[in-house]
């Protein structure tokens, strides 16, 4: 009986050295997968690092690109403006002259009429110093207003300048 007994602690023990080294190797199976997945995960992070590096040079180049057209672009509408300006103080200057051009009008037609009938007075035998007179007057009067409206008009002729500054972004 002592043999079964020495057989079955033996039997036993050998049991739990099997089990223990069961349990070491799948502890090593598992330190070796742990390890696997770590240089994984170091892979994918590094895939990822040159992903996110890319993106950001591509985003990089994308807001030079963008810059580069914003900038082009606000040369232009400056452009434009300047453009639009140029264009109003000519509209501005056109109805300056339609305006003087129109107030000219009216004083010459009375004085040319008025020297017409001065003419026509002083060709007859007795002139009519009282007429010629009133016509003198018309005249002297139509060319005092002709040189009020010119001031005038000349003053309203002085356009403001343009400032045009550049302005960066």
């Amino acid at each position: 009986r002592g043999f079964a007994i020495d057989e079955e602690i033996q039997s036993r023990e050998i049991r739990q050295i099997a089990s223990t080294h069961q349990a070491r190797r799948q502890s090593l199976a598992i330190g070796t997968g742990i390890s696997e997945i770590y240089g994984y995960t170091l892979l994918a992070l590094d895939a990822s690092n040159q992903k996110l590096n890319q993106n950001a040079k591509q985003l990089e180049d994308f807001n030079s690109n963008l810059k580069h057209k914003v900038q082009e672009k606000m040369a232009a509408l400056r452009e434009a403006e300047f453009k639009l300006l140029q264009a109003e103080h000519l509209a501005v200057f056109g109805e300056f002259v339609a305006t003087l051009v129109h107030d000219l009008k009216n004083p010459l037609a009375f004085i040319s009429g008025e020297a017409q009938w001065a003419s026509e007075l002083l060709q007859e035998k007795e002139v009519n110093r009282d007429g010629l007179k009133k016509s003198l007057d018309v005249i002297r009067k139509n060319i005092s207003r002709l040189e009020t409206d010119l001031k005038s008009l000349l003053g309203k002729l002085r356009l403001p300048q343009l400032n045009v500054e550049q302005v960066t972004i």
